[in-house]
């Protein structure tokens, strides 16, 4: 089968490997659709902690074509989203139903195969059925929109409140549309980007503001909820500058790992500003971006590129003018 292997930093290539088999537990899913995530670019540009090689992917919906032993439920032929994490069950974080925090956490793309492959073996407690007529690429969103809801989660209600949420890629434009959804007064999204502001205006209608310094007049105030999604340790900073007291701030995008902050603790104590993070997801969200997907359609539209396998190094092209949102791949 034909799978994208980063080799080392910097290195991709497109190989011919092994199709895998099921082991005890598993099925194989025939990849039909994967998303291409802004944490795959940064692994490529060795700009996040993982072991090389790896084949990445961790967004993805398909097909079962094999089932392996001691899988009853699960049926070939039948389409399928996967959840991407790998926990044990057994630790106090998977009792606490915290899976993101497994004492053994794994996932696909980072310490198992990814989806940029043809095939790959799946344990049937990560598969995820889908109606017959189900639209994969609409379920490919199911990834980074249960991320988005777990972050919001963390959350009080957004009802009636004033939202800022800092970038424009298709996690911030995920973030803007869940925050109306929920109910808040406005949803202004900020980014250095305008191509992006403007494509997500004509999306969905969503508002938006090129000048950082203009968020407070534009909102008559600061906001009381910051979601700062672009991994920069410069606006992970300013968002505090932005959020009222007692407000909150949501540290969602993923900054260099060894980057700090001159924070000032004092400011945080003084103007009670909580401070959130959000990593990754556990199975409510998952389940919660299904039903989502499958009653609204607009989050589709945040697909504005498809691509085949060996087609990464156009993608790579376009990533670097930021004049798309979300890209995929797409197989046969």
């Amino acid at each position: 089968m034909k799978a994208i292997v980063f080799p080392k930093v910097g290195e991709y290539r497109v190989d011919d490997i092994p199709e895998p088999e099921p082991q005890e537990g598993q099925v194989i899913v025939k990849v039909k659709t994967s998303g291409i995530c802004g944490t795959d670019v940064h692994i490529l540009r060795g700009e996040f902690p993982i072991s090389f090689p790896v084949i990445p992917g961790h967004e993805f919906t398909g097909v079962i074509s094999k089932v392996g032993r001691g899988v009853k439920a699960l049926k070939e032929g039948k389409l399928v989203a996967i959840e991407p994490n790998l926990w044990c069950g057994r630790c106090e974080f998977c009792r606490r139903g915290l899976t993101n925090y497994c004492a053994d956490f794994g996932a696909f793309g980072f310490t198992t195969q990814g989806a940029y492959a043809e095939y790959v073996a799946v344990p049937a407690k990560n598969i995820y059925l889908l109606p017959d007529d189900a639209d994969l690429e609409t379920f490919s969103l199911a990834e980074p929109l249960s991320c988005v809801l777990h972050g919001q989660s963390k959350l009080s209600s957004i009802l009636g409140k004033k939202v800022v949420v800092l970038g424009a890629g298709p996690i911030g434009v995920l973030h803007a549309l869940i925050g109306r959804m929920r109910g808040a007064s406005r949803v202004l999204l900020y980014s250095r980007g305008v191509y992006r502001l403007e494509l997500a205006q004509r999306l969905f209608g969503l508002e938006y503001i090129e000048s950082f310094d203009g968020i407070i007049d534009s909102l008559g105030g600061k906001a009381d909820i910051v979601i700062e999604s672009t991994g920069s340790t410069t606006m992970a900073l300013r968002a505090l500058d932005i959020v009222k007291n007692c407000g909150e701030v949501l540290y969602f995008g993923a900054p260099p790992s060894e980057q700090t902050i001159p924070l000032i603790p004092f400011y945080i104590y003084r103007n009670e500003i909580k401070v959130i993070g959000s990593f990754s997801l556990v199975s409510k969200d998952f389940l919660s971006a299904l039903s989502l997907l499958q009653e609204q359609n607009e989050f589709k539209k945040t697909i504005t590129h498809r691509f085949r396998l060996d087609e990464f190094g156009k993608f790579l092209e376009i990533e670097k003018t930021r004049k798309f949102l979300k890209a995929i791949f797409i197989f046969d």
